[in-house]
């Protein structure tokens, strides 16, 4: 079974869009709907929540893949709202050991999806006519205004784009051994100054273009027997 996690509402009605005879459920607080290959949980916002959806379902179901959608900050000036991004690397940006270096407790923690499911969400991307970017992304619990923005910029100078979740599932997936992948699209560019009233506007327009990538990669999937 494939689940697929967002934080909040707005990224996961997006989803259920395409999944209409999915059976809403509740398990120990988290919110999911099921059909017979799909399982689709709505986490909460930060790392915790995320971590923790993730290790219920692992304990309760039998995962064999886990996405996660939604929406996400981006980090690169040539960046635009609605393009998606595929994270090939994932650490954390507040997981701090020394203050002098606070960035090498991040770096300790990093976690890579697999080549080949990077290399098909691309292919997806191309033939759906979506920008899209691969790269760094990082998690913390906290949003992300411009002044942090440029903090995490000099800290992390490759990084691709933010959010509060996908490290955190990362995290919790490589420990299970388990594969997974990060489809989010960008609601706002962290580094502007209004990114705050970007994010309000455009949450949910960030929300529909990851599901529409999410589920063409998962029919693209099927298809190719994985």
């Amino acid at each position: 079974m494939i689940a697929i996690i967002g934080a909040m509402n707005e990224e996961v009605n997006e989803l259920l869009t395409y999944f209409p005879k999915a059976k809403a459920n509740e398990l120990k607080g988290i919110s999911f709907y099921q059909d017979e290959f799909i399982l689709i949980a709505k986490s909460g916002v930060g790392k915790v929540d995320a971590a923790y959806t993730v290790t219920t379902l692992f304990n309760h179901f039998d995962i064999s893949f886990v996405i996660n959608i939604g929406s996400a900050g981006g980090l690169k000036s040539s960046q635009k709202v609605g393009d998606i991004v595929i994270a090939n690397r994932l650490s954390y940006h507040d997981f701090i050991l020394d203050i002098k270096q606070e960035h090498f407790g991040g770096l300790r923690h990093s976690y890579y999806p697999l080549q080949d499911d990077i290399d098909l969400a691309k292919e997806v991307c191309e033939q759906l006519d979506l920008r899209f970017h691969v790269g760094w992304g990082l998690s913390g619990d906290r949003f992300i205004t411009s002044d942090y923005a440029n903090h995490l910029i000099t800290h992390f100078p490759e990084v691709m784009f933010c959010d509060m979740e996908s490290t955190a599932i990362a995290h919790v997936c490589t420990k299970h051994q388990t594969p997974y992948l990060i489809l989010r699209g960008l609601s706002d560019i962290t580094t502007n100054k209004d990114n705050q009233l970007t994010f309000e506007q455009y949450l949910v327009e960030a929300s529909k273009v990851s599901a529409k990538l999410t589920v063409q990669f998962i029919n693209k999937r099927r298809d190719l027997g994985v």
